[in-house]
């Protein structure tokens, strides 16, 4: 893990993590807002290879709404990103942006209580991958 995200190595296809990941997201909370294809994206205006990679936009809306009513800039910070890379044939990099360090962008914004029950929840969800 680092600063920014949680990551976590599995051992499966992108497009199958996603479908996996897409049901533990709706468990606790979370929907998908965006999917952008970046590797397709950058091949298709650069005309360059990348692994496959897809991000997806995420947001749970309790904690946007939470920390909304605190501070409207939130908004700039929405949605949370998920990065699937495939390292290789059968392995696949999952990075989940902690929502914490978005909100640690903005003053005043005291979510403390759900931001730690969503970001359990974010390490647990992770682990069923």
């Amino acid at each position: 893990m680092n600063e920014l995200a949680y990551k976590k190595t599995v051992t499966t296809e992108v497009e199958v993590t996603i479908n996996k990941l897409s049901g533990l997201l709706k468990e606790i909370g979370f929907g998908i807002l965006t999917r952008i294809d970046f590797d397709q994206k950058i091949k298709e205006k650069l005309n360059q290879n990348l692994n496959k990679t897809v991000i997806l936009g995420v947001c749970h809306p309790e904690l946007a709404y939470e920390a909304y009513k605190q501070n409207s800039d939130v908004a700039l910070l929405i949605p949370c990103n998920i990065v699937f890379t495939q390292k290789n044939a059968n392995e696949c990099i999952v990075e989940f942006t902690k929502p914490s360090q978005m909100i640690n962008f903005l003053p005043n914004v005291n979510i403390n209580d759900i931001l730690t029950k969503v970001e359990v929840d974010i390490l647990a969800m992770l682990k069923k991958l």
